[in-house]
């Protein structure tokens, strides 16, 4: 099965309908970054299908990012798809991380059959800081550099 591809699927509904509800635009432009990133891999393994340059864990953690910064809930099963890689694996990287004290799992508030997962606030104000630093590079490609040539 082509987890990529159907993590892929997935994402793309998911961007269909932004729902930034008031976001303010910083955390709107941050939002955008880590979409870029999840798209630039996504497209790399197109061109590339043979290859693997899967990196779950970077995956599982931009879609946590976006999640939160949209206000949005994530289960332990969604967040296995956004992986993309199979669930087995993808679920012994949520455990590490978890461990590492970057992902916190929470009970849902009303089926508590599901688990919900979430970037611990550290986690993610070190990764705002993150995609900020990188930010304007990759949304314009490397453009503002002073040569204004890219490598």
């Amino acid at each position: 099965m082509n987890y990529a591809f159907r993590a892929s699927r997935m994402y793309r509904t998911k961007r269909e309908n932004p729902g930034t509800n008031g976001l303010s635009q910083r955390r709107h432009a941050l939002v955008s970054v880590a979409r870029e990133m999840v798209d630039r891999a996504r497209k790399r393994s197109q061109f590339l299908p043979d290859a693997v340059f899967q990196d779950p864990q970077w995956m599982m953690t931009l879609d946590l990012f976006i999640a939160s910064e949209e206000g949005r809930e994530v289960s332990v099963s969604s967040l296995c798809c956004a992986s993309g890689v199979p669930p087995t694996t993808a679920l012994r990287h949520i455990r590490y991380l978890q461990e590492q004290g970057i992902f916190e799992r929470i009970s849902h508030p009303n089926d508590k059959r599901i688990s919900l997962m979430r970037l611990a606030e550290a986690s993610r104000r070190q990764l705002a800081r993150y995609l900020a630093s990188i930010g304007s590079d990759l949304i314009t490609g490397g453009q503002s550099s002073a040569s204004g040539q890219t490598y």
